[in-house]
């Protein structure tokens, strides 16, 4: 089944699941957190697949999709389940050989490399990567609760992505969507930079496993990986010199 069918097609986590034989009854064996467990693995994965492939033109007939993951940690798309959740996926969906990408501080270069997916981990931020002589354009971009206006770092690395890449970042809750906008439209005040924000809202590939979070100001409260997705590319008025320039002389 080629990556562009299961985009067309998948709805939930657990269409994934009953399309390549993980629905329930295969499953029935399994406590109920290894279900969840399963399904927050695979949000990851399946969140490109399924936003992502329909942004990439030409993706029916594409033999290779580059993916790159921009602020990558290794205790989160680094972990164990969720790199095996991308070789499944990749297993899973034929015609198509996905090449992940991981670039951040956080990553470890040394994890551990799959049999399906061809896989490159470079320890640097976005902007550094795209420097750096080894850099190749990738197809699509995604960010996994970036976090953007709590990291000013993030801006020069969002800023370089530039070229009409088309980008994804996901959230836990409704108001991570609404920093992302927010930030978005706040900068695109004062910047030469715009956001084309082509989708943004509930992820029908989010995580159903539940995580408790104690939040300063409301307490205790329970999120969910992968919750929301925005959609989106970027548009510079100006070269990424002075526009980076002028976000840093207004914003250091």
């Amino acid at each position: 089944v080629s990556s562009s069918h299961f985009a067309e097609n998948l709805h939930c986590v657990d269409d994934y699941f009953s399309m390549v034989g993980l629905d329930d009854t295969a499953t029935s064996h399994q406590p109920v957190h290894a279900k969840l467990a399963l399904s927050e693995a695979f949000s990851y994965p399946l969140t490109l697949l399924k936003y992502g492939i329909p942004l990439v033109s030409n993706a029916k007939q594409r033999k290779k999709l580059r993916i790159c993951v921009v602020g990558a940690e290794t205790i989160c798309e680094g972990d164990p389940s969720v790199l095996e959740a991308w070789d499944t996926v990749q297993d899973s969906t034929s015609g198509t050989q996905m090449e992940v990408v991981y670039v951040g501080p956080g990553v470890d270069p040394k994890l551990p490399y799959l049999s399906n997916v061809v896989q490159e981990f470079y320890q640097l931020t976005y902007h550094e990567y795209k420097q750096a002589p080894f850099f190749r354009q990738p197809d699509i971009i995604i960010m996994y609760h970036p976090g953007f206006s709590r990291y000013k770092e993030w801006f020069l690395s969002v800023a370089a992505m530039c070229d009409g890449v088309p980008c994804i970042a996901t959230g836990f809750k409704l108001s991570d969507m609404e920093d992302i906008t927010n930030w978005m439209k706040h900068l695109e005040d004062e910047i030469p930079i715009q956001f084309n924000v082509s989708y943004c809202g509930k992820n029908a590939m989010k995580s159903d496993s539940p995580i408790k979070h104690e939040r300063a100001y409301c307490g205790p409260c329970v999120i969910y990986k992968n919750w929301k997705v925005t959609t989106f590319t970027v548009t510079l008025k100006s070269s990424y010199h002075t526009v980076c320039q002028e976000y840093l002389t207004r914003y250091s």
